[in-house]
């Protein structure tokens, strides 16, 4: 994967984690920092629960895998300075975590994104995503393309994922009842995205 132009990247924080049904998979949402758009990104369970005690301030008695990897950078004295969610390819998003070190230049690692969520919380550093990408997948930019509401509740932490899937199927049902097929097909590849 190539480098990440930093005038291409947007800050997010995250926002909520919520657990998503369907797949019994969970949600994590993003929002960019100094602007409106939400971007949900599926994780399994176990990440979910990695991310969640970090956002919840929680101490375990043991480290999880994440806290081994800190203790294993910081301990060969390098620093995770911040993480990129940086592709998204047939509905399958892709990071990076990029490692200061005192032998090399900059390292740049390809992760999933939910490893480098939980590891940039715990480590404190920022996370980007790719302006492509928030132009793309952001909840705000499905709702205008696809003709739906965002739900008010977004921002306050109460966001519902099946409420979303619920909204695009709708428009997708919509779309075939108008006989906008065209339409049609990519509600149906973003509601299999986000089932995935």
């Amino acid at each position: 994967m190539s480098r990440i132009n930093e005038n291409q990247m947007i800050p997010v924080d995250v926002l909520s984690i919520s657990y998503h049904p369907t797949n019994k998979g969970y949600a994590v949402l993003l929002k960019e920092q100094n602007g409106e758009r939400h971007l949900p990104i599926i994780v399994g369970e176990r990440e979910a629960h990695s991310i969640a005690v970090t956002l919840e301030g929680r101490k375990l008695r043991r480290p999880l895998t994440h806290d081994l990897m800190i203790d294993t950078i910081e301990a060969i004295g390098g620093k995770i300075t911040k993480v990129s969610i940086s592709d998204l390819r047939e509905g399958t998003f892709y990071a990076q975590i990029f490692i200061q070190n005192p032998y090399k230049d900059e390292l740049v690692f390809d992760s999933r994104p939910s490893d480098a969520i939980s590891l940039s919380l715990r480590t404190v550093v920022p996370i980007f995503v790719s302006e492509s990408i928030l132009q793309n997948a952001s909840l705000e930019n499905m709702a205008r393309e696809f003709h739906y509401e965002v739900p008010d509740n977004v921002d306050d932490g109460n966001f519902s994922f099946t409420e979303i899937l619920t909204n695009l199927k709708t428009a997708m049902e919509q779309a075939v009842e108008e006989e906008n097929y065209e339409t049609a097909a990519k509600l149906r590849n973003r509601i299999k995205q986000l089932e995935c």
